[in-house]
């Protein structure tokens, strides 16, 4: 359906306020959505992979899991930082109004796109409803979590979503007369109508059911990762490796609590129990310690001492704890590089290394670009609606293309790229050289940078980000002051700092 025929359809649907409350009658309740917080995933280990516990382990903060939960942090974190976030612009030139709109979304959104990409990657699915608030004049985007989302609507002639529900419980005291309130939220979203009904003790000036029109006729836009086609939701990218974080977790504890507790043992022969003590300078046997004694003296040929440390138990605790840490690895499909692991074969040269790299890293920006196509289109035609204004047709998307950034997304994307950068050299993942060739393909030639600077930056301790950003102006100026493709407000400000 082309621009026009949506945007026809949208007025049409604003000019007939009295609609049914279902525009079609093939929508039907599907049940509870088998979201992955209903599904097993190992007998052995049966917490499910709910919304609460993905949060927890990300923060680590769910017990029993605190000794494994840092394993994460490859998985996400890394790779989040490198994918960096889109940028919107439009095709052709348009009016003043519409480019200061975009402005907006680009330069105060870079935080909540990042929020979309870490919340989709780590829970699998994330809702966002772009809706107008009448008090700023701007288009906010809500996130609708996963673990809220009861029943799903499926149409039977496309099997495809057509809405879904919503149900969420409040409880909360008044400040006056110390009530406590219990109420059940359930909100439909369909393409017609936003349907709220609530049920149980509600506040006064809330009502008990609203029912709204849905003006642009679209969904909750859906943001997912590694979604197999045909089914509505996505899934984390730490889903299949819980059991194994729960093992090297478990493990990791008694291998502690083992190490602290197993003081090396004395065992002493001797001749003469009481000779011994006096030669060694004790009054009873319950003084001998082997703590801070450094020599024994013994009777030549009839006595001796052996000091014995369960060595072996510690050494089964390490091979267990390197079984689940492989296994982990090889389980969640993130390149063996972001674990610091020897590679073998072809994956060892590091050409191999980043060239896998960044195609990891390509499959997670590819999976976003339609969902944020769009949940901008339908932003920029709620405000148009609001305003009475016909919103531009064509829109790009480019992602981390230098040029087209803003200063405030550039700089986010420097710090992005150096933080993780220097987590990868930390933690021995890569070399400095495959670092540099990650850097330099990320950046695509938008940035002059040697090997040499790039070393001496990466040794300053934290400057890489700072050095990227003076690396790009200095490659801007033409020599005079100027900056390229920059007004002279921007290329002022760059100058001062």
């Amino acid at each position: 359906m082309g621009f026009s025929d949506w945007w026809n359809g949208v007025a049409a649907s604003l000019s007939n306020l009295y609609s049914s409350l279902f525009s079609s009658s093939s929508a039907v309740n599907r049940g509870t959505v088998g979201r992955s917080d209903n599904a097993r995933v190992d007998l052995t280990f049966p917490e499910t992979a709910n919304y609460d516990l993905l949060i927890n382990l990300y923060n680590n903060t769910e017990p029993g899991y605190k000794l494994g939960a840092f394993l994460c942090a490859p998985v996400i974190d890394i790779p989040l930082s490198f994918m960096g976030f889109p940028h919107f612009e439009f095709e052709d030139n348009q009016e003043e109004f519409w480019d200061e709109q975009l402005e907006y979304y680009n330069e105060k959104f870079v935080i909540i796109k990042q929020n979309i990409q870490l919340l989709a990657n780590l829970i699998g699915t994330l809702a966002v409803f772009p809706w107008f608030e009448a008090s700023t004049g701007r288009v906010k985007w809500r996130f609708i979590k996963s673990k809220d989302i009861s029943d799903v609507l499926i149409d039977p002639s496309t099997k495809q979503y057509s809405g879904f529900v919503t149900t969420v419980y409040y409880q909360f005291y008044t400040m006056d007369d110390k009530t406590l309130y219990n109420f059940k939220e359930k909100t439909t979203y369909t393409k017609s109508k936003i349907i709220v009904t609530r049920s149980g003790i509600i506040p006064q000036g809330i009502s008990k059911s609203v029912i709204r029109k849905n003006p642009t006729g679209i969904l909750p836009v859906l943001f997912c990762n590694r979604k197999i086609e045909g089914d509505f939701e996505g899934h984390s990218e730490i889903e299949k490796i819980i059991p194994l974080i729960k093992a090297y977790a478990q493990v990791n504890k008694v291998a502690h609590e083992n190490c602290l507790n197993m003081k090396a043992k004395l065992v002493q022969e001797v001749a003469d129990v009481d000779t011994w003590l006096s030669n060694n300078g004790y009054d009873d046997l319950y003084q001998v310690s082997i703590e801070n004694k450094d020599f024994i003296i013994n009777k030549s040929g009839t006595e001796k001492t052996d000091i014995i440390v369960p060595q072996h138990v510690i050494e089964n605790f390490e091979k267990i704890l390197n079984i689940d840490y492989w296994g982990i690895c090889q389980t969640t499909g993130v390149p063996e590089m972001l674990w610091g692991l020897q590679m073998v074969g072809n994956a060892s040269s590091p050409e191999t290394q980043k060239s896998s790299f960044i195609a990891y890293i390509g499959k997670l920006q590819a999976q976003y670009y339609n969902p944020y196509h769009e949940l901008i289109t339908v932003t920029l035609g709620l405000i148009g609606l609001a305003y009475n204004m016909t919103p531009p047709e064509k829109i790009n998307i480019p992602w981390n293309d230098i040029d087209s950034l803003t200063e405030t997304e550039r700089s986010v994307i420097f710090k992005n790229y150096s933080d993780a950068i220097m987590q990868l050299l930390n933690s021995k993942a890569v070399s400095r050289r495959t670092a540099y060739n990650i850097l330099k393909e990320l950046l695509k030639d938008k940035v002059e940078i040697s090997y040499e600077d790039f070393e001496a930056a990466i040794k300053a301790d934290g400057e890489l980000s700072s050095y990227l950003d003076q690396a790009y102006y200095d490659m801007k100026n033409d020599g005079t002051g100027n900056a390229d493709n920059q007004d002279d407000e921007n290329t002022d400000k760059r100058s001062e700092n």
